[in-house]
């Protein structure tokens, strides 16, 4: 399994540095680390696929409630094994 930049992912790597690697910035990275929230930064950046498409809670519960959520990891990670 490989990021969305195609680099194998380590399971060592520590989050923070996997999202500076994403593209969060280290002020981000630093305010929700101080405010307890880097895990929901990582889920924001890394786990859920297209965020901004979303404006609303309400438009991604339902995005993650009709299972699209799946659809769209599995679709990304085909594509890669394919690549």
């Amino acid at each position: 399994m490989s990021d969305p930049g195609g680099e194998p992912l380590d399971p060592d790597e520590p989050l923070g540095e996997r999202l500076l690697r994403a593209g969060v910035s280290a002020e981000q990275l630093d305010e929700a680390t101080e405010a307890g929230s880097l895990e929901l930064l990582a889920l924001e950046h890394l786990a859920i696929p297209d965020l901004f498409r979303y404006p609303t809670v309400t438009s991604l519960a339902q995005f993650c409630a009709a299972g699209d959520i799946h659809k769209s990891v599995r679709q990304k990670r085909n594509a890669a094994t394919r690549a």
